[in-house]
Formats: C-alpha cells, sequence, structure tokens
C-alpha cells in the first residue's frame, strides 16, 4: 500500500525542521483521542440518570448533553430525565428545539393545572424517548396517541387512592406499545377493559403485572416462546383462573 506523507511545517520556532507524518497516523491519533474519551465519558455515566430539573439546565448543558448518542445511551444505560407535572413544563418541552435530547420522560397527571382536555395525547413525545412513565390521576382522563417507536420501557403508575376513576384509561396506548418495547410496567390497581387483546411485542423481555384481579391478565396475549416474562411468581385462587392465564407461566398456589 502507498501511504502519502503530510509536511508539517513548526513555524512557532522558525527552523528548518520538519516532522514528517503519514495520513494513516494522523487519523489514527486523532480516532484513539476521540474514542478514548468518549469511553471515559460513557464509563463514568454508566446506569446513571441525569436529572433535568428545567428547560435551563438544557440549555446551558447542551453542547455536554449533545455529546452522548444515541446509541451510546442505550448501550451503557443513560438516561436524560425530564418531569412534566404542570402545563408550564409540558410547554417548555414543546417549544424547546433541544428536547430531543432528553431520552427519559415522567408525566404526572395527578396535578390538574397540566392538561384541562378530556384526553391526553403522548403524540408530543419526541421519537427519541426511551423511556416514558406516566402518574394517572383520578379525573378520568384518557391517554391517546402515538407512543414514541423508539420506547424502551413503559409505566403506567398510580396509587389504590387514585385508580377509583381511571379504569382503561391507557388501553388505547396498551393496544399499540412500540415494536422495540423491552420493559412494560403496569401498576397492580391498573385494570384494563378493552374487549380487545393486548398484543405484547417480540422485543418484550419483562412484564410487571399483578393485577388484583387476575382476569386482567387473560387480555394481554404473549409472543411464541415469551411466556416467562413475569419477574415474579402470581398466585391463583381459582381453577378459572388459571384456564384464563395458562399461556402465563411462573405459577404458584
Amino acid at each position: 500500500m502507498i501511504t502519502s506523507k503530510i509536511t508539517l511545517n513548526q513555524a512557532e520556532n522558525n527552523s528548518n525542521n520538519k516532522t514528517i507524518i503519514t495520513i494513516d497516523n494522523l487519523y489514527f491519533r486523532i480516532w484513539r483521542n476521540n474514542y478514548i474519551r468518549n469511553c471515559i465519558r460513557n464509563n463514568q455515566l454508566r446506569d446513571r440518570i441525569i436529572v433535568i430539573n428545567n428547560i435551563e439546565y438544557l440549555n446551558d448543558n447542551k453542547k455536554y448533553l449533545s455529546l452522548l448518542s444515541h446509541n451510546d445511551m442505550i448501550e451503557y444505560n443513560i438516561y436524560t430525565k425530564f418531569e412534566i407535572n404542570s402545563q408550564d413544563k409540558l410547554v417548555q418541552y414543546n417549544i424547546n428545539k433541544k428536547n430531543h435530547l432528553i431520552n427519559y420522560i415522567s408525566i404526572d397527571l395527578t396535578d390538574k393545572d397540566i392538561n384541562d382536555e378530556k384526553e391526553f395525547g403522548c403524540d408530543f413525545i419526541n421519537d427519541g424517548v426511551t423511556r416514558l412513565e406516566v402518574v394517572l390521576g383520578n379525573d378520568g382522563k384518557e391517554w391517546g396517541g402515538r407512543l414514541p417507536r423508539s420506547l424502551r420501557e413503559f409505566s403506567i403508575l398510580g396509587s389504590r387512592n387514585n385508580f377509583s376513576n381511571i379504569q382503561g384509561v391507557a388501553d388505547e396506548l396498551l393496544l399499540n406499545l412500540p415494536s422495540q418495547l423491552v420493559k412494560l410496567h403496569i401498576s397492580a390497581e391498573y385494570s384494563i377493559t378493552t374487549n380487545e387483546q393486548i398484543v405484547l411485542p417480540e422485543s418484550l423481555t419483562k412484564l410487571h403485572y399483578y393485577p388484583t384481579n387476575n382476569n386482567n391478565l387473560s387480555k394481554i396475549l404473549v409472543p411464541p416462546n415469551k411466556e416467562n416474562l413475569l419477574e415474579k411468581e402470581i398466585t391463583i385462587r381459582s381453577i378459572e383462573e388459571l384456564q384464563l392465564i395458562k399461556n402465563i407461566q411462573q405459577i404458584s398456589f
């Protein structure tokens, strides 16, 4: 192989000495330094959540956050989290041109100020968000729209106190789960009311859903060879329940 050479004049010392460096070596030095810096940065942030308390923090640190690639954040389990718990924060997220740097969104719908509409759409969430959790309120507000295709973790959260009036409000989202979803967490107090079966994507590896009424599990269709999704055992109270969830393993009496 013929290697070209570049001559770099050392003008700072005004000498006739010349540094000879090959293109291959120059490229390798630059590439190696960037690679090492990226490795150090990613390992320092491995399994960490960078909490973005407000949009001002995002604007001030966009230069550094942009160094983290989408693939690196997945590989090293790095999250940049923004919590939307008011109408003001919802607007801030929507209008900010750097919101693509956020890959973890937590939405608290227990705050009545967040949206006055009867339905809360999630179409505003950018593709690139890999983790989403929503804390449902008790006002019966339905969830609609499309989940980001990039989503890998999805959680429907709440407590017994604020689940009395919202059964089935997130069924539309559960019926259209992204094909790359890896983890699904549904609060035990949430009841699935749709008559359609919820088909879990083949990418799913963990399902955390232990409803107070096991009949809810009969509405979930598990892909072939994916029966061991539940993270812990469930208790069967009757033969009828056993028949309803016979496609899900890890059962104890």
